[in-house]
């Protein structure tokens, strides 16, 4: 649930919880992405985010990206992920409240409020 083979089978994604404090039953975790070679090589690691929950990794069509959904204490946050150079950006605006999902068929992230607000972006410079 946590790792996404790409599009054309050659690598792996996986999300990683490091943890880095407990307190009582609160497990507070670093999340890494690994992005990970047919052969078992890494490509790369990369923070996704400091705390919280991080969904699984979704692929662009053509592999060249990853977008996945953050949500540390903070806020969620829409983060994507170059897959060749391990280049992560957060696309989220100052207290978003999105949970984001690629289109299969388009270049564009179906958006989700979590309150029955649905809306769709592009995305450009893939």
């Amino acid at each position: 649930d946590q790792v996404t083979w790409s599009p054309d089978g050659q690598a792996l994604a996986a999300i990683e919880a490091v943890p880095f404090e407990q307190r009582g039953f609160d497990m507070r975790a670093l999340r890494r992405l690994w992005l990970i070679e047919r052969d078992g090589a890494v490509r790369t690691t990369v923070t996704v985010t400091p705390e919280g929950w991080v969904s699984p990794p979704s692929w662009t069509r053509d592999g060249r990206r990853l977008f996945l959904t953050a949500c540390p204490y903070d806020g969620r946050r829409i983060i994507t992920v170059d897959a060749a150079t391990g280049e992560a950006r957060d696309l989220s605006q100052p207290r978003w409240d999105a949970w984001a999902a690629l289109m299969p068929s388009e270049n564009a992230m179906l958006l989700s409020n979590g309150r029955g607000g649905y809306w769709r972006a592009g995305i450009l410079g893939r």
